[in-house]
């Protein structure tokens, strides 16, 4: 009986990390990654925002386009920051599932030695 429970564990613990890193990949994978964008393709982030604000409207072409280039730089480092913060935290769960796995081979090991 214990040998069954031991497989369980087992085998949640194992699901539960597959899951998580598969959930953290997909995380990373949509966000937008400036670096592989034209400055046109980026620039359309802040056209978009730029309308749904009614920005057109409220200044001349020559504001609408200074406001925009500032903009797309703008929106460029937030989402630059927002990816490498995601990175970071996949990163960071991989470090630990590598902890966790060294640490539960020592265990084992121990185990088997004082068994």
């Amino acid at each position: 009986m214990e040998n069954n429970k031991q497989n369980l564990i087992t085998k949640l613990v194992t699901y539960s990390i597959v899951f998580l890193g598969i959930l953290f990949t997909v995380w990373v994978m949509n966000d937008d990654n400036p670096a592989e964008m034209s400055y046109e393709q980026q620039k359309q982030w802040a056209i978009v925002e730029a309308k749904s604000q009614g920005l057109a409207n409220e200044m001349t072409a020559t504001e609408l386009n200074a406001h925009l280039s500032n903009r797309t730089s703008e929106i460029s480092l937030e989402k630059e920051k927002t990816l490498w913060s995601d990175v970071s935290t996949l990163i960071n769960f991989s470090m630990f599932i590598i902890y966790l796995a060294s640490g539960l081979v020592v265990a084992a090991f121990g185990y088997l030695y004082f068994d």
